[in-house]
């Protein structure tokens, strides 16, 4: 494979970022290939060093998807960067994926919980109807929703913790288990 082939293969595979992001990407590899010219270097040698343009972008955008959400950390971007982080190779699914979707089904439970708990009075309503009884449990009424305002405060300062470890982890796993970008 010539540079050409290579360069165009890698902007094939680069179509997922911003354009401008992605010239600067290309012209860091023609930039790359130039140099290792000038050292005597022959293109196929240089081609084989750098690994194949698909595990070559995987890595660009694993790192880019990884920088956006450092930026702006959303479940959305932290998703993004978790997946494209995965998708680099079959050894990068157990120990990023798994992880993930573990700490972030005891996230979304912790929200299911706290939206029951704001909820019990319209669940006791909806369960006993309008009744004398109400009255009697108003006070548990009132420690529910207590409870699920707490707890739903508590997971909204939590969030930006956990999304900070997410992104610690996600740097932390392509140090260990991807190439260097």
């Amino acid at each position: 494979m010539n540079k050409q082939k290579y360069i165009s293969e890698l902007s094939s595979y680069l179509k997922c970022l911003p354009p401008s992001e992605r010239e600067v990407v290309l012209g860091d590899y023609e930039e790359h290939f130039a140099n290792a010219l000038y050292c005597s270097r022959d293109e196929e040698e240089i081609v084989r060093s750098l690994g194949t343009p698909k595990l070559v972008a995987k890595e660009i955008i694993a790192q880019y998807r990884l920088q956006q959400a450092t930026h702006s950390p959303t479940l959305n971007r932290i998703t993004k960067a978790t997946f494209a982080i995965a998708g680099i190779g079959i050894f990068n699914i157990v120990p990023v994926l798994i992880p993930f979707a573990i700490s972030l089904f005891v996230v979304i439970s912790m929200y299911v919980i706290a939206t029951l708990l704001l909820a019990s009075p319209l669940i006791m309503l909806i369960q006993n109807g309008v009744s004398w009884n109400l009255l009697f449990d108003f006070f548990w009424i009132l420690g529910l929703v207590g409870m699920g305002l707490l707890l739903l405060n508590g997971l909204n300062k939590m969030i930006t913790w956990y999304y900070n470890q997410v992104l610690r982890y996600l740097r932390y796993s392509i140090r260990k288990w991807g190439r260097n970008i």
